[in-house]
């Protein structure tokens, strides 16, 4: 899997408790948004100011749920699925929001975000090189403890509704600067993989969060 490129978001993986849960947010992705959200891709919250945003006009003071499109952006969850009902009034119960889904008039969408700040999610790096060498005889690199950020935020399938954002080896930043994601190992589930594949699966936490103090790199 890490020779090739096959990116699946962010996957949660641990839990220091020992159980991973979504919480369920109703009424902060609006009717019409024009644009896909995918299982595993981040997002934030933001305060609407009576301007129109992702193609629906959000009234001043209310929150509303939007994907995360800069690495300056503080990551409020990720997403994990989304229920509403269409236009004919049938629920529906989905992977992703569909850009732009009419819902049924009245009905509230009910999205559901891993938001604990202590999981930590698999990701798939984008195939860029870190820049890191070592002259350890294991050829090993050591990332943990490092910060990056996300890179193809928008990417995703609609045919199975997985995000397909990647982490940017090449955006590792420097010591005591604040990156979107945390390091922790490189993923131990993934028995094939070698220090030297070009689509390493690393494990990391959010470390630039909208509901936790941020913390920087080592």
């Amino acid at each position: 899997m890490s020779l090739t490129p096959l990116p699946s978001g962010l996957v949660p993986a641990y839990h220091p408790a020992g159980e991973i849960r979504s919480i369920a947010h109703t009424g902060i992705l609006m009717p019409g948004t024009n644009v896909n959200i995918f299982k595993g891709q981040p997002v934030k919250v933001l305060i609407g100011t009576g301007a129109a945003v992702n193609g629906v006009t959000i009234p001043a003071g209310q929150s509303y749920l939007a994907p995360i499109t800069a690495t300056t952006d503080k990551i409020y969850g990720v997403f994990a699925g989304v229920e509403y009902f269409d236009a004919l009034n049938t629920p529906q119960e989905s992977n992703f929001w569909p850009a732009s889904q009419v819902c049924f008039a009245g009905t509230a969408v009910t999205v559901f975000l891993w938001q604990d700040p202590l999981i930590e999610y698999t990701i798939q790096t984008d195939g860029t090189s870190s820049g890191v060498t070592t002259t350890l005889a294991d050829g090993y690199v050591r990332f943990d403890g490092r910060e990056a950020n996300i890179t193809n935020f928008a990417a995703g399938s609609a045919t199975v509704g997985l995000s397909q954002c990647t982490l940017g080896l090449s955006t590792l930043v420097a010591t005591t600067v604040q990156g979107q994601l945390s390091i922790t190992k490189t993923d131990p589930t993934i028995l094939n993989q070698t220090a030297g594949d070009t689509y390493l699966q690393l494990q990391v936490r959010i470390a630039n969060t909208q509901t936790a103090a941020p913390f920087v790199s080592v």
